[in-house]
């Protein structure tokens, strides 16, 4: 590509002469030696050299996995909480839960969970115990200091839970 366009710029030399070489910068049109540029643009002559090049495309700019993990907004519910959660099966419980920078780790149900909070506040997770048991949890932040919502796990059972900021 760089040849060609080294090629191209020369042959325009050889046949127009140096005196017309395009410019660099500003309108794409030659002045010819003592000219006037805007006498240039306006009359239409033989003489006149026109470059029209197209402008290289910038692809969109793609998020990295790690942009979308640390949106900094989330940092608002970084620390520990308390999770209490009740339901149709278990015994009410408590559990501990960190965030960081939206990623939810901890334990309830006597179980380890994972989760995230998204952007527009709203939370989803899962939770395992005993090996044999798995469960989904949905929910919304209600402020940068509580949030609260439902789980259900693979054997029918469902309940609500509610978190706070320790």
């Amino acid at each position: 590509m760089r040849r060609a366009g080294c090629f191209a710029l020369f042959l325009m030399f050889l046949l127009t002469g140096p005196a017309m070489t395009p410019a660099r910068a500003g309108p794409s049109v030659a002045v010819p030696p003592g000219g006037d540029a805007a006498k240039a643009q306006s009359k239409d002559s033989e003489n006149a050299v026109t470059a029209t090049v197209t402008p290289v495309a910038t692809p969109p700019a793609v998020p990295s996995e790690r942009d979308v993990k640390t949106d900094r907004g989330l940092a608002i519910y970084n620390g520990r909480w308390t999770i209490d959660a009740s339901g149709s099966c278990p015994h009410p419980t408590r559990g501990y839960l960190t965030i960081n920078d939206g990623v939810i780790r901890g334990s309830t149900f006597g179980g380890d969970g994972s989760g995230r909070i998204f952007a527009d506040g709203s939370v989803s997770g899962h939770f395992q115990f005993v090996g044999i048991f798995q469960g989904r949890v949905t929910g919304r932040m209600t402020s940068s200091t509580s949030g609260r919502g439902s789980w259900r796990n693979n054997v029918g059972c469902t309940g609500g839970w509610t978190m706070s900021k320790s």
